[in-house]
């Protein structure tokens, strides 16, 4: 089990962002939740961190970026984020 410090939810939508934060919170209020609303954004928050999330939730369906496995690739291509695991998010009914 990962004991989680800090986790990343990139998700634009409040309701949806709000909604994983509720749920995270029933599990452990002690987990400090970082929340971005656009990729790139996120991109340059994990690079300039010191410390790694745990976790990173990520709403793949962001307006911004089509492809959110490009996020995936970039992110991965950070050296201290490479074995950071990911739980993909989307509001999209498939």
């Amino acid at each position: 089990m990962i004991k989680l410090e800090l986790l990343l939810l990139v998700e634009d939508d409040d309701i949806e962002a709000q909604a994983a934060i509720d749920v995270i919170r029933q599990v452990s209020s002690n987990i400090a939740i970082v929340r971005q609303t656009i990729s790139q954004t996120a991109l340059e928050y994990l690079r300039q961190v010191n410390v790694s999330p745990q976790l990173i939730l990520f709403d793949i369906g962001l307006p911004e970026r089509a492809d959110g496995i490009q996020f995936i690739q970039d992110m991965r291509l950070i050296k201290h984020l490479s074995t950071v695991p990911i739980v993909i998010l989307t509001g999209l009914a498939l």
